[in-house]
């Protein structure tokens, strides 16, 4: 699999998550990476997701 074909199966992964934004930092962001290094991906939430994490983590804790 080559990088292109990793990075659209990593979108189509987390697209399910409706992220507002992903982000790739580290050495593939640097442009330094080498064949055994890993990809450091950034996903941030929506205000949406984050209200229903807060409300179940309420849940949870009564």
């Amino acid at each position: 699999m080559d990088n292109n074909e990793i990075n659209r199966s990593i979108i189509n992964y987390l697209r399910s998550y409706n992220p507002e934004r992903i982000g790739i930092f580290g050495s593939f962001a640097r442009k330094e990476q080498t064949p055994t290094s890993d990809k450091d991906l950034k996903k941030e939430r929506t205000a949406e997701i984050d209200k229903e994490i807060k409300k179940l983590q309420s849940e949870l804790l009564v």
